[in-house]
């Protein structure tokens, strides 16, 4: 019986590596696992050749009537077993799990196993075949074929480490695609959808990455966690820029404003009284949420209203939420406290202070314009937080009080760019109300014991009181920043 031209096989595409960018080895994981099955089959049907022919040889080498035959038969086996074997059989097994078991099957249908060469070679006569335990780490058995008294090596199959290892790198594949699909098609946070979305979609909740499983008529009414219509992913990191909102409405990294985060997204203001141990003035406005900014390349959240009224610097720098720096402060009242507290939500992490409310610290009091009809070309509150921050998201808009109606004798300055927002005065807790007067760091150069309050008076209000003072309209206006996650 004549042998065949033995099945081709065509050879892997480029592996991915573990080292890769997402970008490069996603691709690359698709194309590798969408040629195993094709693979498989070539090696099917190479294993169902090899059957065949070492049948074949075989029986054509037990029935050679002569020397002169084996010899024929002989050369004709070797040229084409080597054709054959290890040009086409080559590494054939490795790395693939599909290709490890038709390499063991085809190893195991061609002949026999013993348990070293020596008894593969006394039990099998020229050109047989036979198998051994293999001696390689990554292999499985040996196939060995008769010539000439010696075992010629023919192929390795795979250990089943080696298809552990396939099995992985195919299920890593898998996992790597669905996650680089469902990055492709993030949406962001849960709770800024609306309406119907389409899959494929990915989403951020409650600290974790979903998957959306079933297009949804109403987004709202399927929270990742509890509804069937989403796949966890894995957990988050944190948000890049925080909870709340992850894309500027106005502004830039410089100055610039995300929009609101309610309470329920970072904290109320009793449970951050709670943490950093503030016990003194008057609880309010818990749930009034916060204003999300981008400040000098960083992200900050300030309470949109006062959380505390009758409260003194004092009490907040004796907890140490007033300068948010690892030491004592600048400008420390009674027992010197270090200034850097930290709390955490859903894996991010902020400093907790108050707001800079002055252009310097100490500020310039002994300045002939403080508290005059001029006050405002001191531009005393310039550059805070309070002028580039809190001015931007107020309808009102601080220029010169002859024209914006604010008290002039209290005035810190102007406004400098557009505003993000229009909240009004009220909304803000600015000018009326328990806690208008919202305590900064800073302190008077004049009077030490003199602490800075803004929003006397309406927005551009500048004022201060002794850091001991606790009346109903000094409140607390805790600032959060974000500290980087690295």
């Amino acid at each position: 019986m004549a042998i065949t031209t033995p099945p081709e096989i065509t050879p892997y595409p480029e592996a991915p590596q573990r080292n890769q960018a997402e970008s490069v080895f996603v691709p690359l994981a698709n194309t590798f696992v969408a040629s195993l099955e094709p693979r498989r089959v070539e090696m099917q049907a190479l294993a169902d050749w090899m059957k065949v022919t070492g049948d074949t040889v075989h029986q054509e080498l037990q029935g050679a009537a002569d020397a002169a035959t084996q010899q024929a038969e002989a050369a004709r086996d070797d040229a084409r077993l080597a054709e054959t074997g290890a040009q086409t059989a080559q590494g054939l097994a490795e790395g693939a799990r599909d290709d490890a078991l038709d390499a063991a099957e085809a190893a195991e249908g061609a002949a026999r196993t013993f348990e070293d060469t020596a008894a593969g070679l006394a039990a099998t006569g020229e050109g047989e075949y036979f198998t051994v335990p293999s001696a390689s780490a990554t292999g499985y058995l040996d196939l060995y074929r008769h010539e000439a008294g010696e075992a010629a090596l023919k192929r390795t199959s795979a250990s089943d480490a080696v298809v552990a290892q396939a099995e992985q790198a195919r299920d890593e594949s898998r996992d790597a695609r669905d996650i680089s699909q469902a990055n492709a098609n993030f949406k962001g946070r849960w709770v800024d959808q609306v309406g119907a979305l389409a899959i494929p979609a990915s989403v951020y909740h409650k600290g974790k990455y979903w998957m959306l499983l079933d297009a949804l008529a109403d987004v709202t009414a399927a929270e990742p966690g509890e509804s069937g219509s989403w796949d966890y992913l894995y957990d988050g990191n944190p948000l890049a820029f925080g909870p709340g909102p992850q894309t500027l409405i106005a502004g830039d990294m410089t100055a610039g404003f995300f929009g609101e985060v309610s309470a329920d997204e970072l904290f109320r203001g009793d449970e951050l009284a709670l943490m950093v141990g503030v016990t003194e003035g008057v609880a309010q406005n818990s749930t009034a949420g916060w204003l999300k900014f981008a400040h000098n390349n960083k992200i900050k959240y300030i309470a949109k209203q006062t959380f505390r009224h009758a409260i003194s610097w004092d009490h907040l720098y004796s907890r140490g939420i007033v300068y948010g720096t690892d030491d004592d402060g600048v400008a420390p009242r009674g027992t010197a406290t270090n200034q850097l507290t930290t709390v955490d939500k859903d894996g991010s992490q902020f400093v907790v202070r108050l707001m800079t409310c002055a252009n310097s610290d100490p500020f310039a009091e002994s300045d002939p314009l403080f508290f005059t009809d001029d006050m405002h070309q001191m531009d005393i509150g310039g550059g805070s937080e309070w002028n580039e921050l809190i001015y931007r998201v107020c309808a009102d808009v601080p220029s010169d009080p002859l024209t914006d109606g604010m008290q002039a004798d209290r005035h810190g300055g102007p406004q400098v760019g557009a505003n993000w927002a229009a909240y009004t005065a009220s909304e803000l807790n600015i000018t009326t109300g328990n806690g208008r007067y919202a305590w900064g760091q800073e302190h008077s150069d004049a009077t030490s014991a003199y602490r800075v309050l803004r929003g006397y008076g309406g927005l551009a209000g500048f004022s201060r009181g002794i850091g001991s003072g606790v009346t109903h309209d000094r409140g607390w206006r805790p600032c959060l920043e974000l500290i980087p996650n690295t």
